[in-house]
């Protein structure tokens, strides 16, 4: 009945039973090999263990037209339907990144509810993989699969810390990752409100126990070093609409 840690180079699988099994070993990704859009990897905390878990979001065309009042359906599977509202909102109001009259659909994939309480706050150390999903099915651009993330998202758009931080870094060289995106973690707090607004500081990138750990302060500075091409903005931060290569 205990948990246990995920060997390199293996997932676990939810059956239809809701039981989980051990796939089969797939290689240690090394490269940055597209994946399908829609898909990225996060790290949960299941009592004293770390498990590695893949967050799915797909945002959808919803029922209408333009001029519809049609909201969108928002369906969250695995994580609390209160971080996924809360997400979508800052996407919008931080980013440009829109969802209105879409429906939208998340599901955490490894038989583990995100949505309980795995530490001192319900699941928030998934809010980064879910957003990065969602952007990433939302604009067609796959994420890197030789990424993990970790990390809370603010209202103001920061990136919050998350528990056992270093733990998190550690686990996901062994499980086989190469780079891993994480709040800072240790937040510089002079300056980060002024006038009301946040102050952006520049991401760091550094070598930590042979992985690369991409420390971003804000949700566009980790979409942008997780995916596997930047995200285009307007001027004022709107995000442009998506053109395929």
């Amino acid at each position: 009945a205990g948990s246990s840690s995920v060997p390199r180079g293996q997932h676990l699988n939810a059956n239809a039973a809701g039981t989980t099994e051990e796939a089969k070993d797939v290689p240690a990704p090394t490269e940055t090999a597209p994946t399908t859009p829609g898909a990225a990897n996060l790290e949960a905390i299941v009592g004293n263990a770390v498990r590695l878990a893949t967050a799915g979001g797909v945002g959808g065309g919803g029922g209408g037209g333009a001029a519809s009042a049609y909201a969108g359906r928002r369906v969250a599977d695995g994580i609390s339907q209160q971080r996924l509202l809360l997400i979508l909102a800052v996407l919008q109001k931080r980013c440009g990144i829109q969802f209105r009259r879409m429906d939208v659909y998340v599901n955490v994939v490894s038989g583990i509810q995100i949505s309980r309480s795995y530490g001192r706050r319900q699941g928030t150390e998934s809010d980064l993989a879910v957003a990065v999903s969602l952007v990433s099915s939302l604009t067609d651009i796959a994420v890197r699969s030789d990424t993990c993330f970790v990390g809370e998202i603010g209202l103001l758009g920061e990136l919050r810390q998350v528990a056992s931080l270093e733990k998190r870094v550690k686990e996901a060289r062994r499980m086989g990752f190469s780079r891993i995106i994480s709040p800072p973690q240790f937040r510089q707090t002079k300056g980060w409100r002024k006038g009301g607004r946040s102050k952006s500081y520049a991401s760091t990138s550094s070598n930590y126990s042979g992985i690369e750990w991409i420390q971003c302060n804000t949700i566009l500075e980790a979409l942008n070093a997780g995916l596997v091409s930047e995200l285009k903005m307007r001027k004022g931060g709107n995000r442009k609409r998506h053109q395929k290569q």
